[in-house]
């Protein structure tokens, strides 16, 4: 091959079996032609899937995207490895700022906009993306749900906080619905229930309605939630039910099961240097926040803001730890 282009469908060719060499075409495709925006994302995916070095792989994606931004995909494919990078939630924002309309041709890609906005405490242009388009029935559409649930809860949250109780209880209601645009029925053992529950008898709490209020916060019980950060809302109910000694036993389970997580992700550790770095991190993380969870109900702030600053450094994106993490 004698041209970019060959070079360019050459790599795709050898690709599945010769990575390297396909890697090597789609180098020599992009010097030949430095505007070929397709061949430096393949050679961003290649670095991320066959070298597993996501640095070298954001750097292509950005060149592709300079030079072509009316891919849906590769802001996408992008974001993704932001994240796994930890980097800034300012510039995932910053990716997505400028080209709203091109982002919303694929789902994955909006999904992506959407929490990030989140994330980065956008909840009114949030809410306005997940009502104004509508979402086709996939696989994700359940990710899509916790969006939705998550901007209700945060923006209900905001209101609550400044004492206004009538508008936290609208959202923290609305976060207990299933918009017709979002394509999907109402899910059955639904953990967030627990957190969306508790939430609405602090509202009704702040409302002086006691009998609802203690009815939102049985139903928070009631909500299946096994060993997971929705325990921590089990244990807040618990405690504005007066069964302290339960949520003392919540708290103390919220902790156990991070300790196990940690020991477990901490033996995966040999798998880093293979480019398992990212997953193992983001298991660190978790385990931290679960530990701070279970701080927090004890009462424990010194030592909660401590696990999830480790879970942040490791993963800034988790949305509640980041949330809490702020109000310490």
């Amino acid at each position: 091959p004698d041209d970019a282009s060959a070079w360019y469908y050459m790599g795709n060719i050898l690709y599945d079996h010769q990575p390297d060499n396909a890697l090597k075409s789609w180098k020599k495709a992009v010097e030949l032609n430095s505007k070929l925006a397709i061949a430096f994302r393949n050679l961003g995916w290649g670095f991320y899937r066959h070298l597993e070095d996501i640095p070298a792989a954001i750097e292509n994606y950005e060149t592709a995207l300079q030079i072509k931004q009316d891919d849906p995909r590769y802001y996408y494919e992008l974001d993704v490895l932001y994240e796994l990078n930890n980097e800034s939630l300012e510039k995932r924002l910053e990716l997505f700022a400028d080209n709203p309309d091109v982002v919303k041709e694929r789902e994955d890609s909006y999904h992506r906009e959407v929490e990030v906005l989140i994330l980065n405490a956008a909840y009114d242009t949030a809410l306005a993306r997940l009502s104004e388009h509508s979402f086709i029935r996939q696989e994700g559409v359940v990710r899509m749900h916790d969006l939705f649930v998550d901007a209700q809860l945060l923006k209900g949250r905001e209101f609550l906080q400044s004492g206004d109780f009538d508008k936290a209880l609208i959202h923290f209601l609305r976060a207990d619905t299933y918009p017709p645009n979002q394509g999907i029925g109402r899910i059955s053992n639904y953990r967030k229930e627990a957190q969306i529950f508790y939430y609405t008898g602090l509202a009704y709490k702040g409302m002086e309605n006691t009998i609802e209020a203690k009815s939102y916060f049985k139903k928070a019980l009631d909500t299946p939630v096994g060993r997971t950060e929705y325990l921590y809302f089990i244990a807040l109910s618990q405690q504005e039910l007066g069964q302290e000694e339960d949520a003392l036993a919540s708290a103390e389970s919220l902790i156990q099961a991070g300790e196990e997580a940690l020991e477990q992700a901490g033996d995966a550790d040999f798998f880093a240097k293979f480019g398992e770095k990212a997953g193992v991190d983001a298991r660190k993380a978790s385990a931290y926040y679960l530990m701070a969870l279970g701080h927090l109900v004890s009462g424990e702030e010194e030592l909660a803001g401590e696990a999830l600053k480790q879970a942040l450094e490791l993963k800034n994106s988790i949305l509640w730890a980041s949330v809490f993490a702020r109000e310490l």
